[in-house]
This record gives structure tokens, C-alpha cells and sequence, in this order.
């Protein structure tokens, strides 16, 4: 071991609860980030893991539409059908994961509906973001795109100041530089 392996950077943070894991039977995992941030690298990972995405979830993007629509109706989130599609994959899998970049604009509602959430918050940096954002056409106006990720990862500074969760903190490029350390901080 080098001298400065100790000092390696593997770009993870655990933001712990007082809540013991091994007392909740039921959990969702739910994946936070930016639209072009690394959400779907850890909901690849989850997935390949053994955590049950949703139905319909799969490669690339690891999002389940069914669930989503449930909360971006333009008509507001149908909660009653949110409640029991919640139970009824609480009753079939026990833990499952949730990821749709989407989730921002309604996180503090839906961390009142999912049982027992925890977070992995994807990081990514925004010149980074905005450049996947152009490239994949989604977007032309860089400045613009920049001031939408600054308040995006403020919507989840926000909710991880006010509730207070456990949440695992990863930085996108280090997660794919330090696969093994990313993997192993998922998995506790």
C-alpha cells in the first residue's frame, strides 16, 4: 500500500440516520441527481446488485414511467395511487429502488410517501452536465442550462438540510474511477 492511499479521494460521503437499518424491513432506495448527472449509472448499479428498479425499469436509463406518471400528472401527484403502488412493491420486494431525475420538483411529498427512503445523491459537475446536455441535443443555450443545474442540486441541498436523511453523497466521475469503493459504499 502506497503512503498515500489513505488519502485517496474515492468521492463518497454517508450521510447516516438515527434509524438502525437492520429495524426497517422495508426500504426504497431512492436515486437523486440531475437530468445528464450519474443517476443512471447508480440505478444501473443498484439494478445489477439485485435491487428491483420497477416495472418496466431497464437499461440505459433504469426509470420506472409507471410510477413517475403517478407524480407528474398535470393534474398533481395522485396520491392514493401512489400510496398503493408504493405498498404493493413494499409487499412484493421489500427493498426497491426509484430513480427519475424528475423526482426534484416533488421530493419533500414524496419522502413523506416512500417507506423508509434512503438517498444516493449523484454529483456531477456542471460544465460536464451542460455539455452531455448539448451533445444529446437537449440543449443550446449553455448559460441557461448552467443556471438550471446550479438550481436543481439546490432543490437537493434544500431537502437534504431540511429532513436530514440518510443518503450515500457520489461524485459521478469518481463512482466511475473507483468502481469498487463507489460499489461498496452502495451496498452498506
Amino acid at each position: 500500500m502506497s503512503i498515500l492511499e489513505p488519502l485517496t479521494n474515492a468521492g463518497c460521503i454517508v450521510l447516516a440516520s438515527s434509524v438502525e437499518p437492520a429495524a426497517l424491513p422495508n426500504k426504497t432506495i431512492v436515486v437523486l441527481g440531475i437530468a445528464r448527472g450519474g443517476t443512471s449509472l447508480a440505478a444501473g448499479a443498484l439494478h445489477h446488485l439485485g435491487v428491483p428498479m420497477g416495472i418496466g425499469a431497464k437499461a440505459p436509463v433504469f426509470e420506472d414511467t409507471n410510477l413517475a406518471a403517478l407524480y407528474e400528472n398535470p393534474g398533481g401527484i395522485q396520491y392514493s395511487k401512489l400510496r398503493s403502488f408504493i405498498a404493493e412493491y413494499d409487499q412484493q420486494y421489500g427493498v426497491w429502488g426509484f430513480k427519475r431525475p424528475s423526482i426534484l420538483k416533488h421530493l419533500p411529498e414524496l419522502h413523506q410517501i416512500f417507506t423508509n427512503p434512503r438517498y444516493v445523491v449523484m454529483f456531477k459537475d456542471f460544465a460536464s452536465v451542460v455539455n452531455r446536455r448539448i451533445v444529446s441535443g437537449l440543449a443550446d443555450k449553455p448559460l441557461e442550462n448552467l443556471r438550471d443545474a446550479w438550481h436543481q442540486y439546490g432543490l437537493i441541498m434544500n431537502f437534504l438540510e431540511r429532513h436530514r436523511p440518510e443518503a450515500l453523497l457520489a461524485s459521478t466521475d469518481k463512482a466511475i474511477r473507483y468502481k469498487d469503493s463507489f460499489l461498496q459504499d452502495l451496498v452498506r
